[in-house]
């Protein structure tokens, strides 16, 4: 199976993440998107934010980590995850269906495993700094 490499922005307000469904899924996950050959993971973290939202800016970023997981389908997934402040209020564009900010503490219904397994947790628990100023 041929691995996914992909960018993604933690984007938190008010204690909430913002999530995106893509059209067609029942899956939600953080924005961003495959990271293309030669392309820097925050150069195709900015590109992807463009084509995806609409109405906000992408600030300042800062990298936390990059996460190994799987898709949903069990497609071995690695993710370069961005810490990021969105100026503006975001709105679904391109292949996004809906967005939603959901509180990393409570449960929702179908999230993506690596949101799942790893990173709400970490976020809920304080171990990832959603502040982009060190």
């Amino acid at each position: 199976m041929k691995e996914i490499y992909k960018a993604a922005l933690l984007a938190v307000r008010e204690g909430r993440v913002l999530l995106c469904r893509k059209r067609g899924t029942p899956t939600w996950i953080l924005p961003g998107g495959k990271i293309e050959a030669g392309e820097a993971p925050e150069e195709a973290l900015r590109r992807e934010i463009g084509e995806e939202l609409t109405g906000v800016r992408l600030g300042e970023v800062r990298w936390v980590r990059c996460y190994e997981h799987h898709n949903p389908e069990g497609v071995p997934l690695r993710m370069e995850v961005f810490v990021g402040e969105l100026e503006g209020e975001p709105g679904p564009a391109a292949e996004i269906e809906e967005l939603r900010w959901q509180a990393a503490a409570e449960p929702c219904e179908g999230l993506s495993p690596s949101l799942r397994d790893l990173i709400m947790p970490e976020v809920a628990a304080g171990r990832i700094s959603v502040g982009v100023r060190l």
